[in-house]
């Protein structure tokens, strides 16, 4: 149906390309019925024709049926009678096919039911048949590990094969496999690790530590070019002054092979050379490349790529390699310490200097990231986007707010504090009313009467610039501040540019202050944004806002587990995010795992945070990374630095 399993053994090793021609189509139908002789289902469907041809009775005396043990050593005696070959001892038999009785109706009739009932014949032909015209595209991959679509024939049941081996008999079941294998990084299953490749190489080429070792090295490795050992310079010399070596070529080879034809033969030094050197790659242009295809016929050498290219490895080295690459998988699949995950946090957030973002889009990346977090208003320019964007200006933040982008607003609580320690969250302007509804439940205090006096400008004549609210309300610029302040505070108003509540922030004399104009944006109430819904108003179900806050907490932390929820102020337990990342999960959009090692409970996480995970994890450990200010959504996540 799915897939033609050929399992070869370690003499075996031929071009990936001529399994294709390993089939013909005109004999694919003679090949195929003397395979299908030795397997179960020939003699199923004999003792099915056998007894309804009425060859065989189904019953004995008094009604009584035949009992199936009965009936099978029965059938089988009939099947001897009409074709004994079938039965017999395959040493007893001549060489060549076993020639099929076609004249027998009834194994002329068994023979067709195990093509056309029990295998679908027609539809092989017309594989085969696409793989000759070419309307079937052929494409042989060689990779350390078998790929999605192979893992579902390899772990099939013992039916699925045409011989009855047992399970446990098969070399299907010999072969490496990941226990769970992600379609999204499938493409490098063929990939060698590098440093497997550089590990064999070392452990492959000889470490001497005399005169005679070198000789006893280029004895069974060939030769030694000029540049491959410069250590070894003062024992060659000894040994070719001793006249055990001899220079040629600019290459080293030992006295008895240079005299000996049959070792002295290139293919015999080409095999040699092969097991010290580990994967190289060799063009059909290249002079070894004939040596290689014969080498290859006999199972020496077999073919891989390495950095995109074609190369060659002696078998056992590559096995090896492939070992330890996979090994190198499964440690890297192995949680990650505490001090490795907050590694991780600073390069996932673009704290690390090598992750930092660069104008406009960055600021509206780290938005995108941050969504929902609240942190005082003036940490954000003075603490979070400065580390996180390259050389940030405001007028970026200010660009990425006035085209539609993004807002900002406080979502929780609502106590009166000065303009510079509230929180401030900013978030995708798209996302407002969910976030506003996710925040509806929060008390506000009844405002002040200057506070009022804008409220009820603001709810009259919509959004308006400082001057413009300032001729509606009759209040001074001191009082418009100080109303705005507290309205800030409580959550009721917000600015299309980050310019207004910059201008609340600013301290200093009067005259050092930026001018309130039109530049600072306009103020509206929070609620003319669009309706604020709440779960399962608009049409939306508490599910979906759980699934729209468990992607929010993966954007921001690559890794979701309970404890990433403590600094968050999310109106929603940590139950409700576990079950939308197990949706998630099964939607294969995210993984669930062990990923943080000594943290409880589950853990889940996006694929390309796990990628990072790995990549950080390979590096040196820093001697100490710098603090996180404590407004920083990095500060205290497993405690106070």
């Amino acid at each position: 149906e799915e897939a033609i399993v050929v399992s070869l053994g370690l003499q075996h090793s031929f071009v990936l390309d001529d399994v294709f021609d390993f089939l013909r189509e005109a004999t694919a139908r003679d090949v195929l019925v003397q395979a299908l002789l030795a397997a179960p289902m020939f003699t199923t469907r004999w003792r099915w024709n056998v007894q309804r041809s009425l060859m065989l009775e189904r019953y004995l005396g008094g009604g009584r049926k035949m009992p199936a043990n009965l009936a099978r050593m029965k059938a089988e005696d009939l099947l001897v009678a009409a074709f004994p070959q079938v039965l017999a001892c395959p040493e007893t038999l001549p060489g060549g096919p076993i020639p099929i009785p076609d004249e027998h109706p009834i194994v002329r009739q068994t023979i067709s039911d195990c093509l056309t009932e029990a295998m679908d014949l027609d539809g092989f032909l017309d594989v085969l048949r696409g793989l000759q015209d070419g309307s079937i595209e052929r494409i042989a991959v060689d990779t350390a590990e078998p790929s999605a679509f192979a893992r579902g024939i390899l772990s099939s049941q013992p039916y699925t094969f045409l011989d009855d081996a047992p399970l446990e008999e098969r070399r299907t079941q010999a072969v490496m496999t990941r226990r769970i294998l992600d379609v999204q990084l499938a493409d490098d299953l063929g990939a060698l690790d590098p440093a497997a490749v550089a590990r064999v190489r070392e452990e492959a080429w000889p470490t001497p530590t005399c005169a005679d070792d070198v000789h006893e090295a280029l004895l069974w490795m060939g030769f030694v070019r000029d540049d491959e050992a410069p250590h070894w310079r003062p024992w060659l010399a000894d040994l070719e002054a001793a006249g055990r070596v001899a220079h040629v070529e600019s290459r080293f080879v030992a006295i008895e092979v240079w005299r000996d034809p049959k070792r002295h033969d290139a293919k015999a030094l080409l095999r040699g050379r092969l097991e010290v050197l580990g994967p190289f790659t060799a063009g059909p242009d290249s002079p070894d490349y004939p040596l290689l295809l014969q080498l290859e016929a006999e199972g020496v050498v077999l073919r891989t790529r390495l950095d995109g290219a074609t190369a060659w490895c002696e078998r056992r080295l590559l096995a090896r390699i492939h070992r330890y690459t996979l090994d190198t998988l499964r440690r890297e699949i192995e949680p990650v310490s505490v001090a490795d995950f907050e590694r991780f946090l600073r390069a996932w957030q673009h704290v690390d200097d090598e992750f930092r973002l660069d104008g406009p889009a960055g600021v509206r990346a780290v938005i995108d990231q941050l969504a929902g977090y609240e942190i005082p208003a003036a940490a954000w320019e003075a603490e979070v986007l400065p580390a996180r964007v390259r050389g940030y200006r405001s007028e970026w933040l200010d660009e990425v707010m006035l085209t539609g982008g993004a807002t900002w607003a406080r979502l929780w609580g609502a106590a009166t504090s000065p303009v510079s320690r509230t929180p401030i969250a900013l978030f995708p302007r798209e996302d407002l009313p969910l976030w506003q509804g996710l925040a509806e439940g929060t008390s506000r205090p009844d405002p002040s009467p200057l506070a009022a006096a804008v409220l009820t400008g603001l709810g009259e004549y919509g959004a308006l610039f400082v001057p413009e609210l300032m001729r509606v309300t009759r209040l001074d610029r001191d009082a418009t501040d100080e109303a705005l302040g507290e309205l800030v505070a409580m959550g009721r108003v917000t600015c299309d540019t980050f310019a207004g509540l910059r201008a609340l922030l600013a301290s200093g004399p009067r005259p050092q202050r930026p001018s309130m104009g039109g530049a600072t944006g306009r103020w509206s109430l929070l609620r003319s944004f669009g309706h604020a819904c709440r779960a399962g108003d608009d049409g939306s179900e508490p599910s979906d806002v759980a699934e729209h806050l468990a992607r929010q907490l993966l954007r921001r932390t690559g890794v979701v587990f309970r404890r990433t929820l403590a600094r968050e102020r999310l109106p929603i337990p940590w139950r409700d995010i576990a079950r939308a990342c197990r949706r998630l999960e099964t939607r294969g959009e995210i993984r669930g795992g062990r990923f943080v090692a000594g943290v409880d409970g589950e853990q889940y996480a996006l694929v390309e945070a796990i990628a990072l995970m790995r990549r950080l994890r390979r590096r040196p450990v820093p001697l100490g990374l710098p603090e996180r200010p404590a407004a920083d959504p990095l500060y205290g996540l497993f405690g106070a630095p």
